[in-house]
């Protein structure tokens, strides 16, 4: 994905507008593995906020998430990805937070936009897999976290947006 008109006291980090769990993946560290996973999962941020990598509308003519772009995702693009190199124990520990960063990011931001029925998908998908952490023994899921009064705040968001359209 290009970046274009980047303020040069805004960096690409502060444009992401990060609403995730607490995360320090920082994309200047001198560690290169660092530094490509937080710019990924900046890419998938960016992205989500509207636009895709070829700088067309993730969203249809109702407001609601392409089902070209939803099937990128679900499919092995950039997060989905990221999170099934993750079952592997010897991967480094940031790649965990990123993916977990992102899969908040599916779970906040772009909520309103999504129909319930995909938003249902999502949800299991995060819950149902979880992410594993330094042993196979220590996993966490979102719905651990979160539970129904997540799914409930979600559902309310998305039910107001519907009706100011």
């Amino acid at each position: 994905m290009m970046y274009f008109d980047i303020d040069e006291e805004e960096t690409l980090y502060e444009m992401s507008d990060w609403r995730a769990a607490y995360h320090n993946i920082n994309p200047e560290s001198d560690d290169l593995l660092e530094q490509i996973i937080a710019l990924t999962v900046l890419q998938v941020k960016c992205s989500m906020q509207g636009l895709s990598e070829t700088g067309e509308s993730l969203f249809d003519s109702h407001g609601r998430l392409d089902a070209r772009y939803l099937m990128d995702y679900a499919c092995g693009n950039t997060a989905w990805k990221m999170y099934m190199e993750c079952i592997d124990d010897e991967y480094n520990p940031l790649i965990h937070q990123a993916v977990e960063s992102v899969a908040w990011q599916f779970m906040y931001r772009e909520t309103a936009r999504i129909p319930q029925d995909i938003l249902k998908k999502l949800w299991g998908r995060f819950c149902t897999a979880g992410f594993q952490y330094s042993s196979p023994t220590e996993k966490t899921t979102l719905s651990s976290q979160v539970a129904e009064p997540l799914m409930d705040y979600l559902f309310t968001l998305a039910d107001k947006e519907r009706t100011y359209m």
